[in-house]
């Protein structure tokens, strides 16, 4: 598959970011893409990141959208068709269970300790491993035939104990995909939360995504330099998911008491794969 290229959208808030931590040593090839060369400038001077990995693109408004566009902006000027690349947030760590542990396909709770357990799960990512963690949920996606991953969005490590799981939500904290030619903004509709978006696309279209459960992306929720503050979010949340819920209709429903939040309607390979075929899919 090649050396991935490594996406972190950054608006380069000097506090915020995290990334630099783990990413700048691991040797992937990595790029920054920030708003400006003010930017640009501050990236540089804080962290030492070499100036041709900190790309300004610009960005036609700053607001609510901005972050879906960026992403499209990435793929269109920064990737070829069908090439797979990573993207990461800015202020995000990788907690992910150290080795042998990390090498089983499922890690039963009931094993262990509670203390012993949850720490199992709070190890960061050290800078060596990342290339091989990048590659292994991109064969994944080969072998499933689906064209996005992630991690684990639930912090409970419970809910955590079997590695790879084919249907949920991906956030964009940490994601790989392939260049399908199918925007990260599938919709004006959807001006926000377009990494859900894009899994509720794939598995309507691939009839899977690609979790590796073990790992989670750990960032602080909200924080300054974002997108913005839940409240600020939430109108655009309900706006964007309610056309997802419209076009994908029993595919996924609101989830109960929030307007903001969706959930998988069905779940088994059969029931994803009857739902493909009604509704023109394949």
């Amino acid at each position: 598959m090649g050396n991935v290229k490594v996406f972190v959208p950054t608006k380069g808030v000097i506090e915020r970011i995290r990334t630099t931590r783990w990413l700048l040593d691991s040797g992937a090839d990595y790029y920054f893409v920030c708003h400006t060369d003010e930017d640009r400038k501050r990236l540089y001077e804080k962290f030492g990141i070499p100036l041709n990995r900190i790309i300004p693109c610009n960005p036609p408004f700053v607001d609510i959208r901005t972050i879906g566009w960026i992403r499209d902006w990435i793929v269109d000027n920064l990737t070829n068709k069908s090439d797979w690349y990573c993207m990461i947030d800015d202020n995000t760590t990788i907690l992910k269970p150290p080795d042998p542990w990390y090498q089983l396909d499922r890690i039963d709770f009931r094993d262990y300790p509670t203390a012993d357990f949850r720490e199992l799960y709070r190890v960061e990512i050290w800078p060596s491993e990342v290339i091989a963690l990048i590659e292994s949920i991109i064969q994944k996606c080969i072998d499933q035939g689906t064209v996005f991953g992630g991690m684990a969005i639930e912090e409970n490590y419970y809910f955590r104990s079997t590695k790879w799981t084919k249907l949920g939500f991906i956030r964009g904290k940490f994601c790989v995909s392939q260049n399908n030619g199918i925007p990260w903004q599938i919709n004006p509709e959807v001006v926000i939360q377009t990494d859900i978006a894009r899994s509720v696309d794939c598995v309507a279209r691939y009839g899977s995504v690609v979790i590796n459960r073990f790992c989670h992306p750990e960032s602080v929720e909200f924080s300054t330099g974002g997108v913005g503050t839940l409240e600020y979010r939430q109108p655009f949340m309900v706006q964007s998911l309610l056309w997802l819920r419209q076009n994908y209709r029993g595919l996924i429903v609101k989830a109960p008491d929030k307007d903001w939040q969706v959930k998988f309607l069905i779940r088994g390979k059969k029931d994803i794969q009857e739902w493909r075929e009604e509704n023109g899919w394949i």
